[in-house]
């Protein structure tokens, strides 16, 4: 089911915003601690490898459903995680209800974008994340 998140909307989004399947990594695998602990964001957009340190330009963490502000808090939480490690200037959660994004500004606090599926059909709003997520 989050599966169909990724595949039914993050994917067509990314196309929107003008990304192939060239500038995003699914499922990046990063080692962090002595343990070699192995943290998997869903996405990472326009990755790269600044020698042993993977970088990302966003972070997209993808649940099936947010149903409470409980549930955003911890997929929120979990994708700041991702995009620290990564030095990432955003990071999004998204579910089938709706996007939430945040910057790297105030240290991924304010939320500075929301969007239901349906909103971002509308050309007006999806003016307004293009600016900021489009491909560079």
């Amino acid at each position: 089911r989050e599966k169909d998140v990724e595949d039914l909307r993050i994917r067509p989004l990314l196309r929107r915003l003008g990304y192939t399947e060239d500038d995003y990594v699914q499922q990046l695998h990063i080692r962090v601690g002595a343990r070699q602990h192995i943290l998997i964001p869903d996405f990472v957009l326009l990755p790269r490898r600044r020698g042993d340190r993977k970088t990302g330009f966003a972070v997209i963490e993808a649940k099936w459903t947010i149903s409470t502000s409980k549930m955003l808090e911890e997929a929120k939480i979990q994708a700041r995680s991702y995009a620290k490690l990564l030095g990432a200037k955003y990071q999004m959660v998204a579910s089938r209800e709706k996007i939430w994004l945040w910057s790297d500004a105030d240290d991924f606090e304010t939320e500075i974008f929301q969007a239901s599926w349906a909103e971002l059909a509308d050309a007006d709003r999806f003016a307004r994340l293009y600016p900021i997520l489009r491909k560079r």
